[in-house]
C-alpha cells in the first residue's frame, strides 16, 4: 500500500477514536501511531514523524476528518510536548501562496557556482534569499543570518527547527528577530510551523520585535515572501503581507521598470 494511503487510514483511525464529537482539540502520543497501523493490519511506520509532517506540509487530511469541522474553521495537527501531538480547531490550518499577486523584479545575486550545484529547492531558495538580500528587501530592515536550521526545545519540551534564524535592525536602532521557513513549490505552509516560529521568538528571543516570514518558489523561478502576525489574543494566525519576487540577470532588467518601481514609491 502507498505510504499516503496508509497514513490516511492511520489518521483516521486515531481521529475517529478519539474525537467525541463536541471537543475543540484533543491529544494522542506519538505511540499511537504505529498502534493504529498494528489494530489495522498495516506494517509499522518506519518514520513515524514523516506521517504527522505530510498533513502538515504536504497534503490534506482526510475529508472524513475535515468535515467534521465546524464552518469557518479546520482541524490541525500540533505538537504541544515531546512525544505528543494534538489535534486543534484553527482558522487556517495552513497559507497557500497568492497567485494573483504580481512580482518585483530584483536584480540576481546568486554566485553562478551556487546556480549549478544547488542540490533542492529548500537549500537553494535559502542561498538565494542571502544572497539577493531578499529578507532586507522584503521586511525593509538589515538583517543578519544566525544560522541555518536553527534548533531548540520550548519550554513544553516540545523540539523545533526553523530553516534559518536572522536577526535585523531598523533606522530606529529597534531589534528584531525574523525565523523563515521556506517551501518547495510542492509543499505548503502550515500552521503548527509558524505558530512554532512564534514561540520560539517569544521564549528564546523576548526582547526582540518578532517577524515570522515563509519563503516558497513559484513554478520555479519566482519567489514568494509571506510575514504572519498573530491575533485574536495571540491565538490566530493571519497574513500581515505578502510579496513576490523575479530575479533577473541585471542586464535584463530594463531601465523603465526601474524608473517605474521609482514612481510607485514616489506615490
Amino acid at each position: 500500500m502507498p505510504e499516503p494511503a496508509k497514513y490516511d487510514l492511520i489518521i483516521e483511525k486515531i481521529f475517529t477514536d478519539r474525537f467525541d464529537g463536541g471537543t475543540e482539540g484533543f491529544d494522542f502520543p506519538r505511540s499511537a501511531i504505529n498502534a493504529a497501523a498494528n489494530e489495522l493490519g498495516l506494517e509499522p511506520i518506519s518514520n513515524v514523524g514523516d506521517a504527522i509532517y505530510s498533513f502538515r506540509a504536504r497534503r490534506e487530511l482526510p475529508k472524513t476528518i475535515r468535515d467534521t469541522a465546524p464552518e469557518g474553521l479546520e482541524w490541525t495537527i500540533r505538537t504541544p510536548s515531546r512525544g505528543t501531538y494534538r489535534f486543534e480547531l484553527v482558522q487556517r490550518a495552513s497559507f497557500v501562496v497568492n497567485l494573483q499577486l504580481a512580482a518585483v523584479s530584483v536584480p540576481d545575486n546568486t554566485p553562478a557556482l551556487i546556480q549549478m550545484y544547488r542540490q533542492n529547492d529548500e537549500q537553494a531558495l535559502l542561498a538565494i534569499l542571502r544572497y539577493n538580500r531578499l529578507i532586507d528587501i522584503f521586511t525593509r530592515l538589515s538583517c543578519f543570518s544566525v544560522q541555518s536550521h536553527y534548533r531548540t526545545s520550548l519550554v513544553t519540551g516540545a523540539q523545533i527547527e526553523v530553516d534559518e534564524l536572522y536577526v535585523g535592525i531598523d533606522r530606529h536602532g529597534a531589534h528584531y528577530v525574523v525565523p523563515v521557513e521556506v517551501k518547495s513549490a510542492t509543499d505548503t505552509l502550515g500552521y503548527n510551523q509558524v505558530s512554532n516560529m512564534f514561540d520560539l521568538c517569544a521564549q528564546k528571543f523576548p526582547g526582540l520585535i518578532a517577524r515570522p516570514i515563509g519563503a516558497q518558489f513559484i513554478d520555479g523561478e519566482n519567489i514568494a515572501l509571506i510575514e504572519f502576525q498573530r491575533r485574536s489574543g495571540n491565538l490566530e494566525i493571519a497574513i500581515a503581507e505578502e510579496r513576490h519576487y523575479q530575479l533577473v540577470p541585471a542586464d535584463e532588467l530594463p531601465r523603465e521598470v526601474v524608473e517605474e518601481y521609482g514612481r510607485r514609491t514616489v506615490d
